[in-house]
Formats: structure tokens, sequence, C-alpha cells
């Protein structure tokens, strides 16, 4: 009995579907999940199920850390320190504003003290021994 070519590639498609079952069946009673199985498919070699774990057992602490890289390289490994959330960042000064605020401070202060026209004289010195109080934008 003869087999055409089309016959073997769906008998050997077949096999391999069937290996992979098996394969992800042991990988989950070895304690993987989800992702992880799929990712460690393409380390456990074997067709048999005497292969399979033979080869899971092979790689031993190897096959979590095969894991992991294979999903850094997809770029959907968990965060497995926590999440703390986005950093905080400080609101931005506007230096524009704390200026006119300013401005605005020692304008009150010259008409208040019946400055002249030109402004000189009219402020005195003690005024300007405090620190000025200025908004911190934190």
């Amino acid at each position: 009995m003869e087999y055409s070519q089309a016959d073997i590639a769906a008998l050997t498609a077949r096999i391999d579907e069937l290996s992979a079952l098996v394969k992800r069946d042991l990988l989950r009673q070895a304690g993987y999940e989800g992702r992880d199985v799929d990712l460690a498919l393409e380390y456990v070699k074997g067709t048999s199920e005497q292969e399979i774990l033979e080869s899971i057992r092979t790689l031993g602490d190897e096959l979590p850390v095969l894991v992991r890289v294979a999903m850094k390289k997809e770029k959907t490994i968990p965060n497995t320190y926590g999440y703390n959330g986005p950093r905080m960042r400080p609101r931005r000064i506007d230096f524009d504003e704390i200026g006119t605020e300013m401005f605005e401070r020692v304008k009150d202060k010259t008409r208040n003290n019946g400055a002249s026209a030109s402004g000189v004289g009219a402020l005195d010195p003690s005024e300007f021994t405090e620190k000025p109080k200025v908004k911190r934008y934190r």
C-alpha cells in the first residue's frame, strides 16, 4: 500500500497536533498554566509521553527562565515586582504668575505709602526686611 505525499503530510500534522496536546497536558500537570504553557511548548521535545516527561525533567529549573525570556521578547512579561502606579511629577512652576503676583504686591505697597508719580522715596526699607511670601508649587 502506497501513501501519497498529502497522506503523509496529513498524518505528520496529526501526530504533531496530538503530541502538542500531550505536551500541554503534561506541562499543566507540572504546574504551568495559561500563557506559560504556550511559550514552553517550543522548548519541550519529544513525541511520546515518556520523551516529553524526560524533556521536562531535563529542562528542570531552566524552563521557567526560558518562558520568562520568551515573554520578554514578546513584551508580555507581567510586572513581578508589584505595581506602584505612575511616578508623581511635580507641578510646573509658572514664573510669569509668580512675577505678576510680586509686581502687584510691590505696586500696592507703593500706592499705599503715598508715593509720588516717579515712585522715588515712596518705599520704606524696613518693609523689605522680612522675606516675601512666594507661593510654592509642588
